[in-house]
């Protein structure tokens, strides 16, 4: 009984190590058949947070094939203006699950150190994979209104309902502007809410500030979480039961419970 005591852990070892492995085994079949959907459209903007600057990738995907798509994530990689390689960094798209032809805005933060890391080229990738799940649904926005402001910048208002099944939590604004080609001139992305039950709404009122722009055409997409619906995945499954029954009998065994 001695050196089954301790054996235990060494057991364990091997029971968690396979029970992960399922797990990575999962995600590595989910990379294998992703594809690619097309950027649309993209531009740049410059954000500061304090002493801090950012050149952030402003954008737009759309899903052209036939079955909805979830989206991994945005790729980008940024170049001088000799075309030489600065450096690269990733972002995710507003809406995870997107359906055919459906679009979703993005933004990619790069921070700026110095003068020479300033991108004047980027390349972006949007890598996604097939799937059945369909998308939450946004929010539906009603009693939308703009101006300008006093300050000369663009404002933009509205109301957003929760017409979801569940209560929606962190509840996100997307404002995209665009000029009289449809070229994107810039876009805010704003926390207004940390929760809006079913059937509620959030009035929300984002600013293009610090830039003082005059857009043709405005979008805006309120985005949220929902409360998460419990999935059954056996190799976590497997994982807690391991873990609970080997800590019971353990404890029962050499701990006197």
């Amino acid at each position: 009984m001695r050196n089954f005591r301790y054996k235990l852990p060494t057991l364990l070892l091997i029971m968690l190590f396979f029970c992960l492995s399922l797990q990575y085994a999962s995600l590595a079949a989910e990379n294998e058949n992703l594809i690619k959907i097309k950027v649309v459209n993209h531009s740049y903007q410059i954000e500061r947070v304090g002493s801090i600057s950012y050149y952030v990738v402003i954008g737009e995907v759309r899903n052209n094939n036939t079955r909805n798509v979830e989206v991994w994530k945005v790729e980008s990689v940024f170049y001088d203006d000799k075309n030489n390689f600065i450096g690269s960094t990733y972002g995710y798209t507003a809406l995870k699950v997107l359906r055919p032809k459906e679009e979703s805005p993005f933004m990619i933060y790069w921070y700026i150190n110095s003068s020479e890391n300033i991108p004047a080229k980027v390349k972006l990738t949007c890598l996604a994979f097939e799937t059945d799940r369909e998308p939450d649904p946004p929010l539906e926005i009603q009693d939308l209104a703009n101006y300008t402001d006093e300050n000369g910048y663009f404002v933009v208002s509205g109301k957003a309902y929760n017409v979801g099944p569940s209560a929606a939590y962190n509840v996100r604004i997307y404002c995209t502007y665009y000029d009289s080609n449809g070229s994107i001139m810039g876009m805010c992305r704003k926390v207004v809410s940390a929760e809006v039950k079913v059937n509620g709404y959030v009035s929300f009122k984002v600013s293009s500030s610090p830039y003082k722009i005059m857009p043709s055409k405005v979008k805006v997409l309120a985005v949220a979480s929902y409360r998460p619906k419990f999935e059954a995945r056996i190799e976590i499954v497997l994982i807690l039961v391991v873990v609970c029954v080997a800590f019971i009998y353990y404890m029962k065994k050499f701990r006197g419970w």
